[in-house]
């Protein structure tokens, strides 16, 4: 069977208005959640070979005097609730800014999943987003603007 294009969606997570921007802590965010859609495979003999693609990005600012050791952890997850630990991780990365405050700087995300039949036969497959900081609650130290998370589907193995 040919490859089958299934689905493509965006999320979007803007922290406000302007400069508006939020706090990143230990407490983890939700900041992009995807419905990718699968139906176009079930029953399908591509049912087995479907493949994720996902893609983001997110702007943050370092204070001046944020300690240099402060950690930024990023999460995707498969089929949770909208909290992190609720799904299956597929995707961790955490990144340490170094030296360089006082700026704005952009972590970029890739990731693929490669769902089972028994996911891709729900006809939907959500994909949920999270970023914390090593910061505790209060310090303000890191500062999230803007993030954008991609998600595209795919079925066939052509």
């Amino acid at each position: 069977m040919p490859t089958q294009f299934l689905d493509l969606r965006l999320s979007e997570h803007n922290s406000g208005i302007g400069n508006v921007s939020q706090p990143l802590n230990v407490v983890p965010q939700l900041i992009g959640d995807l419905g990718i859609q699968t139906l176009g495979a079930v029953g399908t003999p591509n049912e087995n070979d479907v493949r994720v693609s996902l893609t983001g990005s997110l702007t943050v600012y370092k204070f001046l005097d944020t300690p240099d050791d402060t950690d930024i952890t990023v999460v995707i997850e498969r089929n949770g609730n909208g909290t992190i630990n609720s799904g299956t991780a597929i995707y961790e990365s955490t990144v340490r800014p170094g030296p360089v405050q006082g700026t704005a700087f952009t972590i970029s995300i890739t990731a693929s999943d490669f769902p089972n039949a028994a996911i891709v036969t729900n006809g939907q497959i959500r994909y949920s987003l999270f970023v914390y900081s090593t910061l505790e609650v209060g310090n303000d130290g890191v500062l999230l603007y803007a993030a954008v998370f991609n998600g595209v589907a795919m079925a066939g193995s052509n």
